[in-house]
């Protein structure tokens, strides 16, 4: 059985690229929307944050493992 993210893989090879890049984008507006002198009081709460950062995270991983399992099939061929 395969990943979401083998699957995406195998159907288009780019989405590992704009997967990484997205986290580029992803962790500076994560971190911009937490400084308080930029949001003043809108600033995300802690239950945001720790969704933000886990999607985050979680991106990061499924991306990791999705690009080292293509890798080591295309290797095997």
């Amino acid at each position: 059985m395969t990943s979401l993210g083998l699957l995406l893989l195998k159907l288009r090879p780019f989405y590992a690229i704009e997967s990484l890049l997205l986290l580029v984008v992803l962790v500076p507006i994560l971190l911009l929307v937490n400084n308080r002198e930029v949001m003043g009081e809108h600033i995300d709460t802690f239950w945001q944050n720790l969704t933000s950062f886990t999607t985050a995270i979680s991106l990061l991983s499924i991306t990791s493992y999705s690009i080292k399992r293509l890798s080591l099939k295309n290797e095997a061929h």
